[in-house]
């Protein structure tokens, strides 16, 4: 078994992140807890920021529905 390539753990820890932050948003929205919601869709566009492929094509769809969900706010 070959070891991991140098940065992949912390790219996994980024992707974890990521996700968490997008399902953050999600579930806070879905309270009323905008100002919350949209500090998460901050940090989630600052790792995709970062480096865009990490994001799937759904996780770029969502942030893009969260960031313009905020934009109205």
């Amino acid at each position: 078994m070959e070891p991991a390539p140098p940065g992949a753990a912390a790219e996994a820890g980024a992707q974890r992140r990521l996700q968490a932050a997008l399902l953050s948003a999600d579930d806070q929205f879905n309270r009323g807890e905008n100002d919350l919601a949209c500090e998460q869709v901050q940090r989630a566009r600052a790792l995709v920021k970062q480096r865009p492929a990490r994001a799937s094509a759904a996780q770029r769809q969502q942030l893009l529905r969260f960031e313009q969900a905020c934009s109205t706010l």
